[in-house]
């Protein structure tokens, strides 16, 4: 009876711990920096734009 009491134990820890690990991801993060020119001088207003890469891995957005 402890024998499974144990294993249980350690499955549920283990079960618990992946759980953890799942939600330590972010879907969102921050991009900080300057646009420069030709010249290295910062190009003021300056846009970029980000696009995801395919999920798929084929390449194609």
């Amino acid at each position: 009876m402890r024998r499974i009491v144990r294993i249980f134990s350690i499955m549920s820890l283990f079960a618990f711990g992946l759980t953890a690990a799942a939600f330590g991801q972010e879907r969102t993060g921050d991009i900080d920096g300057t646009v420069n020119d030709q010249n290295t001088a910062a190009v003021a207003g300056a846009e970029i734009e980000v696009r995801p890469e395919s999920i798929s891995g084929s390449g194609e957005n």
